[in-house]
């Protein structure tokens, strides 16, 4: 996913990063114009976010109440996949009373 900057902005981290040079880093410094990339693949494979198998797919995760609550990701289950804010997917909404299993609907939906 890719923004561009409307103006500078200073965007902190939830937690530092250690670069590839060693250096620490808690913030991103971003310029005006500048085109900021955030990778959804990274995020989905925290290991802080999803323990020590994030590389695996595990839907107990959810089921078992294994997923670390926070800042959440995403308008669904801390995930990324739907994107976010303004640029929310659509279908997201609709996937979420689909598969809801509280949702009381009359209908079928098909996407």
């Amino acid at each position: 996913m890719h923004r561009m900057a409307d103006q500078d902005a200073v965007i902190p981290l939830s937690q530092p990063i250690t670069t590839t040079s060693g250096s620490t880093v808690d913030h991103i410094e971003g310029c005006k114009g500048q085109l900021l990339v955030l990778s959804i693949g990274s995020f989905q494979r925290l290991e802080s976010r999803w323990g020590a198998d994030a590389d695996k797919f595990d839907p107990y995760r959810w089921i078992e109440g294994r997923v670390v609550q926070g800042d959440g990701m995403g308008p669904y289950a801390n995930l990324l996949s739907f994107a976010a804010g303004p640029h929310v997917c659509l279908g997201s909404v609709a996937q979420s009373l689909v598969y809801s299993p509280n949702a009381n609907l009359p209908y079928l939906c098909t996407l």
